[in-house]
């Protein structure tokens, strides 16, 4: 029973501290696709900040049948570059992911006057911006696409 008793505690806690990390932010939108990451979950090592970053498309993609994407990213802010650690797919209504893990960890040159950039910029001046108030990013990712559908 006390072993019992520990692993909620402990799952508990975790679920606490899970919750209050999650701190999802705007980090550009623009055409067909908004971008979002967790800055409460950046991570710094010299000039790397890693994240987590969510990427919403106003329609669903062909190619792949998904509406948004979760991915963990690296940023590069003195070489403008980025990386995708890893990326899962989703469908709008649809709590789990529709594809396996993709670990591609290539770095790319962040395209100048994008969504891409704009987020890059935000994430590696470290500025703390206003809480979207979402702690799920599928909740986050219907509400964008909404967004989206009204422009």
């Amino acid at each position: 029973m006390k072993a019992l008793a520990t692993v909620i505690v402990a799952w508990a806690i975790a679920g606490a501290a899970q919750a209050q990390a999650q701190d999802w932010v705007i980090g550009g939108a623009g055409g067909t696709v908004a971008q979002a990451y967790d800055q409460g979950r950046i991570y710094s090592q010299g000039n790397i900040r890693s994240t987590w970053v969510l990427t919403v498309f106003r329609e669903t993609q062909r190619d792949g049948n998904f509406d948004y994407v979760i991915a963990r990213m690296s940023f590069d802010c003195d070489s403008n570059r980025f990386s995708s650690e890893s990326n899962m797919t989703y469908r709008i209504g649809v709590d789990e992911p529709i594809s396996e893990p993709d670990y591609s960890g290539r770095w790319f040159e962040v395209p100048q006057g994008t969504v891409m950039s704009s987020m890059t910029d935000s994430i590696c001046a470290d500025v703390r911006q206003e809480s979207l108030g979402a702690d799920q990013p599928h909740v986050l990712a219907e509400s964008m696409r909404e967004y989206m559908a009204g422009q």
